[in-house]
């Protein structure tokens, strides 16, 4: 939304009480038929007034009409400088000088040296203006710009116009995981050999990898007929290959402001988006299906049970940094429409990453058990994760108010623990190992 205000400054009000106080001084002792020249000294200033403010007026069209557009790119790494582009175009025969703006970037970004996103310019009439600045990225999320303001006077700076522009066309830049330029295709090709290697089933079936050649049976696919073994054996023979099974991954992230605490760059969060994307990319093109769940502080954000394609990749990841920088209280949510939701066709690996801070989430964790659901629980500890960040008083006065949450913390984990639900108390360097793990011992233990 565009809002153009109109106001008069310091110095046109001087201008109008002077006016005024003359006017009032000058009507009784004046004779109008011999000093009349009297009269237009506060005259003069009663028009200059006037015809500021029509020039004003005549500006401030000017403002409204003008097109803004911030040009930033779509998506970035955490951690990389991103140029940001204000086009001004005026296509009015009028032009607007002495302009001051300001472009209100996201806090949770940084301004690098040597930049400004303010200053003054001029905006000659049918003209392109371009205005450039840089900013740091820091932290996985969504950074959501604000304002573009614009200021300027009229001739005699009696009047200031102002121009906010909240429906500038960018309003945010999405910020991805560094780890996406970090692994290679070599890296990608390994990793997802080892993980796919580790679910094999003795179920025969057919795929890409090579098991035995057996006699030919009424009703077996023609094309995998094996032609050489069939002229060496006078008979036909047919190739047979180990089926790939489908496992089914669920992870899911329960968003507390602890979570989303800390220093941009180094959150709970950032770390458990990093540690998620390396995941799911080295699952890409595999036979697993992978879903995604986000609730708590925000509106739930479901992804449902699908192979990972380039296409799914990406979708995830434009979940997994659609997540605000802030959250206040508590979103609630049924449960049985996120398991709804899901397309859940058979048991199910459920990697639950919470900060156990709520009794309620361990129903959720019950309905899993009851259903017969494998489900892993990984509690990042707050301690481990943000008491790096402080030091002295500040270190101290920290670990005295996490005391009593930890205290909790732990007696939730020690209760799941007696209901047979793994919990698994995790760090920043520890977390994608964890979840390594417990992804290929579901594996290994899935019934063929």
């Amino acid at each position: 939304m565009k809002r153009v205000a109109v106001g008069i400054n310091n110095l046109g009000k001087v201008l109008l009480i002077a006016i005024g106080f003359s006017i009032g001084l000058l009507i009784p002792i004046i004779h109008f038929e011999t000093i009349p020249w009297l009269l237009s000294i506060p005259t003069t200033f009663y028009i200059f007034i006037v015809s500021s403010w029509i020039y004003s007026r005549i500006k401030a069209s000017v403002l409204e009409n003008l097109t803004i557009k911030r040009i930033v790119p779509d998506r970035v790494l955490d951690g990389d400088e991103v140029e940001v582009v204000i086009e001004i175009i005026n296509k009015s025969f009028l032009g607007l000088y002495n302009v001051s703006y300001i472009d209100y970037y996201p806090e949770t970004l940084h301004l690098v040296d040597g930049y400004k996103n303010s200053g003054s310019i001029t905006i000659p009439p049918k003209s392109r203006v371009i205005i450039r600045y840089r900013l740091k990225t820091r932290g996985i999320g969504k950074h959501v710009f604000k304002a573009f303001y614009i200021k300027t006077t009229d001739i005699l700076t009696l009047y200031t116009i102002e121009l906010y522009d909240e429906d500038i066309e960018k309003e945010y830049i999405r910020c991805y995981p560094k780890s996406l330029v970090e692994l290679n295709q070599l890296t990608l090709y390994v990793r997802r050999r080892y993980l796919s290697g580790l679910h094999r089933t003795m179920e025969l079936g057919y795929s890409m990898e090579f098991k035995d050649i057996r006699r030919y049976n009424p009703g077996d696919v023609i094309r995998f007929i094996d032609w050489k073994a069939t002229a060496r054996r006078n008979r036909l023979m047919i190739r047979e290959y180990h089926r790939e099974v489908e496992n089914d991954i669920v992870i899911m992230i329960r968003i507390t402001q602890s979570m989303l605490a800390g220093r941009l760059g180094r959150r709970k969060y950032d770390y458990i988006v990093n540690s998620i994307s390396k995941l799911i990319m080295e699952m890409i093109n595999t036979s697993d299906r992978i879903g995604l769940v986000i609730f708590g502080g925000i509106k739930p954000l479901i992804k449902p049970l699908s192979k990972i394609g380039v296409t799914g990749y990406r979708e995830i990841l434009d979940i997994l940094t659609d997540i605000p920088f802030n959250i206040e209280g508590e979103i609630p949510v049924k449960y049985s429409y996120i398991l709804s939701r899901l397309g859940i066709r058979g048991k199910t690996l459920f990697i639950y990453i919470t900060d156990l801070e709520d009794e309620e989430e361990l129903n959720l964790i019950e309905i899993l058990k009851i259903l017969k659901h494998n489900i892993y629980v990984i509690s990042p500890s707050t301690t481990r994760f943000a008491v790096e960040e402080r030091r002295d008083i500040d270190r101290i006065a920290f670990q005295i108010l996490r005391y009593r949450e930890d205290k909790l913390r732990s007696e939730r984990m020690e209760g799941l623990l007696s209901k047979d639900v793994i919990t698994i108390d995790v760090g920043p360097e520890t977390i994608l190992e964890e979840i390594f793990e417990r992804i290929n011992r579901f594996k290994r233990l899935t019934p063929t």
